[in-house]
């Protein structure tokens, strides 16, 4: 228990004192122990195995009781960490609290993007909900702190945020974000500090030109026959050609209307130019990773596009001048805000956004309500992996827009498109971490971990695990777009109306031919 700090050690010899209390351990405190055969030549449990029962007993009462007391769940860890576990953690704290010394410099990032992919594959020792069970609900992971407490994430969610190169627990490129890759500012949203947060005011003034020249005339765009009929020959390759549906291909299914219904609605692009579809395709889904997103990743990225020998660096300035000379462009002047952001910037702007978020977190979310993909048991013990979601899809009432979308956030909950952000500490902060209060400077990175926050017993209760899209307050609590709800503080996901009203209809209308075929069977 000394590894694993002062909590640990703490709960442990409360339960020595409980155990001495009741009577448990007067065999273990003999100088020997004894073991006793049956008559029918079985071994019996010896005083000391039977006192080790009870005082794992007194032990898992204790922790109910604290549990109780403080209203957490998570008040004493769940399970014992291993003790290379353990290491990591102290490591990640050591270079956390010492950003200047040479091993930080030099292993701090390569154990970032390790422990990154291991948080991102979910693994049970690794992932985020592993970690919490180990370490209760302050640790660190991929090089950063992580605070999962509700009401610490809440209040990261709803305040103004310091950024860094970060894509959750990843780190990105910078020399690849827009702007940077020709030795320009940084105008990439997810790395710009807010006003309020060390901000200079590009972030507000980024976003806002994404909103008027992309966003803002996407919703009359999803209610004109260009953009239903998309929906209806989606729904048609659903039933005609279900095999080829979730495939990467760019005749029929979910990809190539990904393509064509995002960039017809948010930028006016005609889905019928052949020309301008294959480019879109090509850089965003025609590679190796199955999407752009892995472009921007630092190594990641790299390693990528020599495998598809330069392609990203080919295309990226084609996809950009399709973006520049769209429609919605058209109507911009040559100089916006007070930032002076020029069209080019505006249109590099969009390549991540489309990328990392667009392209991938609505498919991502179809995948799952469509039953594609299953969920992903988090912990051991829970059975989500085994939830039809199908069966549930097929009782849902279709023509009720507010339950579909409640259908939609549960698939989210339990399978988030985006998982975790970040912020950067702008000042000193102490927290307690492996027993000790654990004091890091300015300038430390910390994971906001919505998907952590989905899997809060202490907010969703005993049928956390479940899959229940009916349950109290699952569109006002949810962190999906990097909100509660609809409470932010200019770091909401810009296309949240957008994507879930397009999924809505998705699910809707793919809904109405799964039970046509049904009835004709």
């Amino acid at each position: 228990f000394f590894y694993t700090g002062e909590q640990f050690f703490a709960m442990k010899l409360k339960t020595l004192i409980l155990s001495l209390l009741l009577g448990l351990t007067h065999a273990a405190t003999c100088p020997y122990s004894h073991t006793t055969v049956t008559r029918g030549g079985s071994t019996a449990k010896s005083a000391t195995e039977e006192s080790g029962d009870d005082a794992n007993i007194v032990a898992e009462l204790f922790k109910k009781a604290l549990q109780i007391k403080t209203g957490n769940v998570y008040a004493v860890p769940s399970r014992m960490p291993s003790r290379r576990q353990i290491a990591f953690q102290r490591l990640q704290i050591y270079m956390l609290q010492h950003p200047d010394r040479f091993v930080t410099k030099r292993l701090a990032p390569v154990l970032a993007q390790l422990l990154a992919a291991a948080a991102g594959a979910k693994t049970f020792e690794y992932g985020l909900p592993g970690l919490r069970a180990a370490f209760g609900q302050n640790f660190c992971t991929s090089s950063a702190v992580v605070l999962s407490e509700w009401d610490q994430l809440v209040k990261d969610l709803t305040s103004p945020q310091a950024r860094t190169f970060r894509l959750g627990t990843g780190i990105l490129s910078a020399k690849k974000l827009p702007g940077m890759v020709h030795g320009g500012r940084n105008t990439f949203l997810l790395a710009l500090s807010q006003n309020g947060a060390g901000g200079d005011g590009m972030h507000e003034a980024a976003s806002m030109a994404f909103m008027q020249f992309t966003v803002a005339k996407s919703g009359s765009r999803q209610q004109d026959p260009v953009a239903k009929a998309l929906i209806a020959q989606l729904a048609e390759d659903y039933k005609t050609k279900p095999k080829r549906f979730f495939t990467n291909n760019r005749e029929c299914g979910l990809y190539p209307f990904m393509i064509r219904y995002l960039h017809y609605c948010l930028f006016g692009i005609n889905p019928l130019d052949k020309e301008k579809f294959d480019t879109l395709y090509d850089f965003f889904y025609a590679n190796a990773a199955d999407s752009a997103s892995a472009y921007y990743i630092a190594g990641v990225g790299t390693a990528v596009n020599v495998v598809e020998k330069g392609k990203f660096h080919t295309l990226l300035p084609k996809v950009v001048k399709i973006y520049e000379e769209s429609p919605h462009f058209a109507a911009m002047p040559e100089s916006f805000s007070s930032k002076k952001l020029s069209k080019f910037e505006v249109a590099h702007l969009c390549m991540p956004i489309m990328s990392i978020a667009a392209t991938v977190g609505p498919k991502h979310l179809l995948n799952f309500s469509m039953g594609h993909q299953k969920f992903t048991n988090f912990l051991k013990g829970n059975t989500l992996k085994e939830v039809n979601v199908l069966k549930i899809w097929d009782q849902i009432d279709l023509d009720d827009r507010a339950e579909v979308e409640r259908y939609l956030y549960e698939c989210g909950r339990i399978s988030m498109p985006v998982g975790h952000s970040h912020r950067v500490a702008t000042e000193e902060f102490t927290v307690k971490m492996l027993g000790r209060n654990r004091t890091f400077p300015a300038g430390t990175p910390i994971v906001i971990p919505m998907y952590l926050a989905m899997f809060d017993e202490n907010i969703w209760g005993k049928s956390t695990y479940e899959f229940d899209h009916n349950r109290d307050n699952l569109v006002k609590n949810h962190m999906m777009f990097q909100s509660v709800g609809n409470k932010h503080a200019g770091r909401m996901c810009p296309g949240k109306f957008f994507a879930m009203n397009m999924c809505s209809e998705i699910i809707t209308e793919c809904g109405k031919v799964r039970r046509e075929m049904a009835k004709a069977l």
